[in-house]
């Protein structure tokens, strides 16, 4: 499931911490019967329905609410499962995607526009033309991904919602110390990963 940063919380004095998020049969939950707060999630994986599950919390109470604008960094397995989820939560939004390999990136465009809540679909070449004016951003990037560490806080809204379902892959320590709010499903796996340097450099200590 994913972990949570948030650049801006304005109805809250939260400073940048990590808090476990533990919500039972996933795959069955209405994400919005359930409240978090405004922020960034990154994931451990899982399975994709179980994981879009977790995201779609995270979007319904944390982003922006006039959030319209939405950026997917990659566009394999889990960017087709919370497709559905941000249609369902944010209908009319309108999509950004990009992916290291283009053909990929039309393949998903062309696939998301047989979905109505869509406003539009765009396809970019860059994370930074993606992330530009988005109000949410999900990176679902490889380990070796494309565009790793090219996000930067100047890149981002000011109250963005950002969704790390690969981990900290595109998500640099930088926007994370800048974030208002940052929350793991599982701070012992965190804190073993961070002790470790394992993809998690510059992340807060918990």
């Amino acid at each position: 499931c994913p972990d949570v940063i948030s650049r801006n919380d304005a109805g809250s004095a939260v400073a940048s911490r990590c808090m476990e998020l533990v919500i039972p049969t996933a795959q069955k939950i209405d994400p919005r019967d359930y409240l978090v707060g405004r922020g960034i999630l990154n994931s451990s994986g899982g399975p994709p329905a179980t994981t879009s599950a977790v995201s779609g919390v995270v979007v319904a109470r944390l982003a922006s609410p006039k959030a319209s604008r939405v950026a997917i960094i990659g566009t394999g397995v889990q960017a087709r499962a919370h497709l559905p989820m941000l249609t369902t939560l944010l209908p009319g939004l309108e999509l950004v995607v990009c992916d290291a390999l283009p053909e990929q990136a039309q393949a998903y465009a062309s696939w998301a526009a047989a979905f109505s809540a869509l406003s539009s679909v765009t396809v970019v070449e860059t994370l930074s033309q993606a992330i530009k004016g988005a109000d949410v951003v999900i990176t679902a990037g490889t380990t070796y991904a494309f565009y790793q560490h090219q996000m930067r806080v100047d890149l981002l809204c000011e109250d963005a919602l950002v969704i790390a379902v690969d981990w900290s892959t595109l998500v640099p320590g930088e926007v994370v110390r800048e974030s208002t709010l940052f929350l793991v499903d599982d701070i012992p796996q965190y804190l073993s990963h961070k002790s470790l340097g394992v993809e998690v450099l510059g992340y807060p200590e918990g």
